[in-house]
């Protein structure tokens, strides 16, 4: 009797902390270890390894399924805080944008089983990385703007030229493998469906 209630509260715990609400805050907590170009850049370290990031993912699971008595209400708390939660009543008639959205995260339809990891937006010192929606296949992309450490008055014809042929040519990168153009102003819609009935939860932002 005892065996059997080891054996299902050791698997509930395993559910929880791989499929449940607390594998997500577990998903966030490697992706901050792992961290980006950005941050490894401005904390001056490397990132760590895939085989450093496993074994850190199963202390937490193992460690999760142990005691998720005790830390499954601290899971759905973080993961409500995380939630997109509009509030207006003219999102909820129109859909899900890029400026209702931050940092990084995954981009769920509610009417298909459609799923997907994206950037809205996340900057580092001297660059950015912005997230876009193809208007023709529903591909979701990202491209980065570098700013080049450039002192001089704005003012500057060599300057001012430099400025001006980056804008261009990040202009230029908006386009889609399929040949269509990327956008981030339009509301965002599922790549399968077609449906606007989207859900974000963002993981981290920097």
């Amino acid at each position: 009797m005892i065996e059997l209630f080891i054996g299902i509260y050791l698997t509930l715990g395993l559910f929880l902390a791989t499929l449940g609400p607390a594998g997500r805050s577990i998903r966030r907590e490697v992706e901050k270890t792992r961290g980006t170009e950005f941050t490894n850049a401005i904390m001056q370290r490397e990132a760590p390894s895939e085989k450093k990031l496993f074994f850190f993912k199963l202390t937490l699971i193992l460690g999760f399924s142990l005691l998720w008595p005790f830390l499954l209400w601290g899971a759905l708390k973080e993961n409500k805080n995380y939630e997109v939660q509009p509030e207006s009543d003219d999102f909820k008639l129109k859909g899900l944008k890029f400026q209702y959205m931050g940092g990084h995260g995954t981009l769920s339809c509610n009417q298909c089983n459609f799923s997907e990891s994206l950037t809205s937006f996340t900057h580092g010192i001297r660059s950015s990385r912005t997230g876009y929606q193809c208007q023709a296949c529903g591909k979701f992309a990202s491209r980065i703007r570098t700013q080049r450490n450039i002192r001089s008055n704005y003012e500057i014809p060599e300057a001012q030229e430099i400025r001006n042929e980056s804008g261009s040519a990040y202009e230029a990168s908006l386009i889609c493998e399929c040949g269509g153009k990327l956008n981030r102003e339009q509301i965002l819609f599922c790549p399968d469906c077609k449906s606007k009935d989207l859900s974000y939860s963002m993981e981290y932002i920097t």
